[in-house]
């Protein structure tokens, strides 16, 4: 892969947030470096998405005088989609850069890659903001690893509350034949017993493509009340889509990894109406959160190029928040090992609205979860 190394100005540049004092800009010596892994060459890819949201909290920390005295420096390096790749970026960029964390890498295969060659580990290097729910990752404590979402097993559970609650009673399964999509499933039957609903088929599809017709026909065929999406965006857009146009009435809601967004640039707007996705942030689009309303107030500033606020936008605001809360804890000139007894102790904290507790033996820092609608003109409606 050309040029791994992206500056974060022009990844931000890419994601079209108007310059600001620019996190990766004007290195000092007692700067603390911060340092982002993920496929950065989409603007809308949701790795650029995720670091767009910790840049504006970052520069936000930095026009206050930044951390102790100290400004924030973000370094981003690009990424191929596999695991191996992943670990060797993620090795790349802590021996060229030396960050003292890590913040907002993505994916269940890549972050797992990460854990088996024990890179955080052998470097002693803090992540914050795992972007996965996987079991693999949040159910035991990985003194590296501190995630910033709720995980799978929540949405699953929160899934299946709204269906039991709208009288959902038969409940099939859509999901990506993946190590993510056998979790899904497993998880899926699981709360689905425990909701006293009925499981009434699943049908799976290929990892990394959108070959979904044949899981169309199989569960359309089955005529539940329900599907649970466990799947891409793409992918859920063209199961969606599919569906409907099979004359399935079933109630499709996706787990958070389908992005509302990316949905409606698919399919469009008309035809992703009805479809729910769970939701592991608050809303983006109003202002009920202290969290969301500075996001809001700050992209204002930026003027009339600046993006809307999107949910991993806020996502990588929440990563940004706690880790400058760590490093504040940490004390002066810190170290990644300091920050990482930090984060471990940081207990109950309100990032405005939104709440995150870590201790040493748990790295789950997030339980919310919410159930979103897109709307007839392709905005989430909770």
């Amino acid at each position: 892969m050309a040029n791994p190394f992206i500056h974060a100005a022009a990844i931000l540049a890419m994601a079209a947030l108007p310059a600001m004092p620019a996190s990766a800009a004007g290195a000092g010596p007692n700067d603390i470096v911060v340092a982002g892994v993920g496929q950065f060459r989409d603007p809308h890819s949701t790795a650029s998405q995720i670091q767009a949201g910790v840049r504006i909290c970052l520069d936000e920390v930095n026009a206050r005088g930044g951390v102790l005295g100290a400004r924030l420096r973000l370094v981003l390096k690009d990424r191929g989609p596999d695991g191996p790749d992943t670990v060797r970026r993620t090795r790349e960029a802590i021996e060229e850069y030396r960050p003292t964390a890590l913040v907002g890498i993505s994916g269940t295969a890549p972050l797992e890659a990460l854990v088996r060659a024990d890179v955080l580990g052998k470097a002693g290097i803090p992540l914050v903001g795992a972007r996965t729910g996987a079991a693999s990752l949040h159910q035991s404590v990985n003194p590296w690893i501190f995630h910033t979402r709720a995980s799978y097993a929540r949405e699953m559970k929160r899934i299946c509350d709204h269906l039991a609650t709208v009288g959902r009673r038969s409940v099939a399964v859509f999901h990506e034949r993946s190590a993510f999509g056998a979790e899904g499933m497993a998880r899926a039957r699981e709360e689905i017993q425990a909701h006293g609903l009925r499981l009434a088929g699943s049908a799976d599809y290929a990892y990394g493509t959108t070959d979904v017709q044949e899981a169309v026909s199989v569960l359309s065929r089955a005529a539940p009340d329900a599907v649970i999406a466990v799947a891409t965006s793409d992918a859920t857009a063209e199961f969606y889509r599919r569906m409907r146009q099979a004359g399935s009435p079933a109630f499709v809601i996706a787990l958070s990894v389908a992005d509302a967004e990316a949905v409606v640039r698919r399919i469009g707007a008309p035809q992703a109406h009805g479809l729910g996705i769970a939701q592991v942030v608050p809303d983006p689009a109003r202002r009920t959160s202290r969290l969301v309303r500075d996001l809001q107030d700050s992209l204002r500033q930026r003027g009339d190029a600046a993006p809307p606020l999107n949910a991993d936008m806020v996502e990588g605001c929440i990563a940004a928040r706690v880790l400058v809360e760590g490093l504040a804890r940490a004390g002066p000139d810190p170290t990644p090992a300091r920050l990482r007894r930090a984060l471990e102790n940081l207990g109950d904290t309100d990032l405005g609205g939104f709440a995150i507790a870590f201790s040493p033996t748990s790295h789950s820092g997030s339980s919310y979860v919410d159930i979103a609608v897109v709307g007839q003109h392709g905005k989430l409606r909770r």
